[in-house]
């Protein structure tokens, strides 16, 4: 029997896609100064290339700019701007909440993320659906990082529950889904693109799906 439901939180719970396209808009209008909306668009459009979803290192993306545009990027720790910045921006996806809510009626609630400690809690904070967590785990808060089994079993750990009570929800596949099926826990890929043909795993493209499926595990 399912007692808890955990998620990631960046293009699971929150629309990165999002909140990261406002952010980078910020620093190519106000930073860099572009003013034609036609240019303006275009570094932004090679700045979220460059981001890969939040995989690409944030010092090789001002690299990645200058190389291309011959000009200084205007922010010299990125990494730093990027945690104490990018929050504010945060943006749930319009189903989010409102899951959250019908969920906590019947299971324990919680977020696993990757990455700095202020910028992810921060965004989990601003996002609104704090409330409704039973508990947040940031990586860099606790030493480990998906798809380290640990990080999970350190999830488990504070709500009490075990791996066959435990779901993962997630849009990555080789953080996400792979670090929940070495702790034991059931993965569920939330795959809006429905782009692979892989059969090996549940697998969601809303989020509306969650609640009733959750009744069949």
């Amino acid at each position: 029997m399912i007692k808890a439901v955990l998620f990631d939180f960046d293009d699971t719970l929150g629309n990165r896609k999002l909140y990261t396209y406002d952010c980078y808009y910020e620093i190519v209008d106000k930073l860099i100064g572009i003013e034609d909306e036609i240019e303006k668009e275009a570094v932004i459009q090679d700045l979220l290339l460059y981001d890969m979803r939040g995989y690409m290192r944030k010092d090789m993306i001002g690299e990645l700019y200058e190389r291309k545009y011959k000009k200084k990027f205007p922010i010299d720790d990125f990494n730093e701007y990027w945690d104490k910045n990018q929050y504010r921006f945060v943006m749930p996806f319009d189903n989010a909440r409102k899951l959250l809510e019908l969920l906590k009626k019947d299971y324990k609630l919680g977020v696993i993320t990757n990455g700095r400690s202020f910028g992810q809690n921060a965004k989990v904070e601003y996002s609104g659906l704090k409330d409704l967590l039973d508990t947040v785990i940031v990586s860099q808060d606790v030493g480990m990082h998906k798809p380290d089994a640990d990080i999970y079993n350190e999830a488990m750990r504070r709500l009490g529950v075990t791996n066959k009570e435990t779901v993962f929800v997630g849009d990555t596949y080789s953080s996400d889904i792979l670090g929940a099926y070495h702790a034991g826990i059931t993965p569920i890929w939330f795959d809006p693109s429905n782009a692979s043909r892989s059969k090996a795993v549940i697998r969601i493209s809303s989020l509306d799906e969650l609640p009733e499926l959750l009744k069949t595990l």
